[in-house]
């Protein structure tokens, strides 16, 4: 009878099951694994990435892309050297002191520079319409314009010009005077015929004979014909009763508030100024329309409160009835008469 034999079971050892660092290299660099894993790869990505076949042009096809092209290239051909689609004319609004013609010529010599060597400045699919109007603002003195082409050979251009002078009256002569309120040059001399008389008879009794009867003799400044001569800018006649002799002329801050005056009747009220007058050094002064009515306002001062006033006054209250005056000139006591 055999005798049962207990194995013993020794004790594990990580150590004595570890392969060797040499073994363990040479499975990583040695190895047949990567070989496979790049065989595999690249058959997965000939499968994805399989190119298609170049399918064949057939020549009907190639002669319709080919006259495609040579209609597209003569199309742009006769519209780029065509005198038909060239810049013939320049329409333009709001020219007031600058001379039309002098405008017309500058726009043109804008145009007549060459585009990439070769294409004409005139043709109106190279006319860069925001060019022209950067060099005509550094050339002129404008406060805003607007440039459109038409087709097939007109611009059209809108603008309003910036005044940086006024016209001064001392009942003698017209003068201009800048920004600063100095004496710029002589204009032209008053007229007799802007001179009428206003009739003033004294009182007399019926004891008495009538006495003479004494003439006053007023001044109003004869605006349009002045302006036909020297362009639209605004005109204002002196009635202070100590002028000044030597130095400016008109403090700089009247001068400002005249042409604020000005270009907000003009511009936003469509009411045509005809003259200004000037009471006062303090800055008093009324402003006539050519629709015989006036506003009474301080100048150099509460611009936008007297404009604000002015304005509710004329759409909210008139609201097209008659009247003669406006007064502005005293702070929350604004009326219409």
């Amino acid at each position: 009878m055999y005798k049962k034999v207990k194995r013993r079971c020794e004790p594990y050892s990580a150590d004595k099951y570890r392969p060797s660092l040499a073994k363990r290299v040479k499975d990583i660099f040695l190895s047949n694994k990567n070989y496979y894993h790049k065989i595999d790869y690249a058959q997965k990505k000939e499968y994805f990435f399989r190119k298609s076949q170049r399918k064949k042009i057939s020549t009907k096809k190639k002669l319709e892309m080919l006259a495609l092209s040579l209609f597209l290239v003569s199309f742009f051909g006769v519209v780029a050297w065509h005198p038909f689609f060239s810049i013939k004319q320049v329409d333009v609004s709001g020219l007031n002191r600058i001379d039309r013609e002098e405008f017309t010529n500058a726009v043109f010599n804008i145009l007549n520079c060459k585009k990439i060597f070769v294409f004409s400045g005139q043709s109106y699919i190279f006319v860069d319409v925001d060019e022209v109007r950067d060099v005509l603002f550094e050339k002129y003195s404008l406060n805003s314009i607007s440039i459109k082409k038409v087709f097939p050979g007109t611009i059209e251009i809108n603008l309003e010009e910036k005044i940086s002078t006024v016209i001064y009256d001392d009942g003698q002569t017209y003068s201009f005077v800048d920004l600063a309120g100095n004496f710029v040059e002589t204009i032209a001399n008053v007229s007799e015929d802007e001179w009428y008389e206003e009739n003033s008879a004294p009182i007399a009794t019926s004891t008495e004979e009538m006495p003479a009867v004494e003439a006053d003799k007023t001044h109003k400044p004869n605006s349009k014909r002045l302006f036909d001569d020297t362009g639209n800018y605004p005109l204002v006649y002196d009635l202070r009763e100590e002028k000044p002799v030597e130095g400016a002329i008109l403090k700089p801050e009247h001068v400002k508030s005249l042409i604020e005056w000005y270009n907000i009747f003009n511009n936003e009220l469509k009411e045509s100024v005809s003259y200004f007058t000037l009471i006062n050094s303090i800055g008093d002064a009324e402003i006539w329309t050519y629709d015989s009515w006036h506003a009474n306002v301080r100048l150099g001062e509460r611009f936008e409160s007297q404009s604000k006033e002015l304005k509710y006054i004329l759409g909210e209250e008139i609201d097209g009835q008659y009247f003669d005056y406006i007064e502005l000139r005293y702070p929350d006591r604004a009326y219409w008469r």
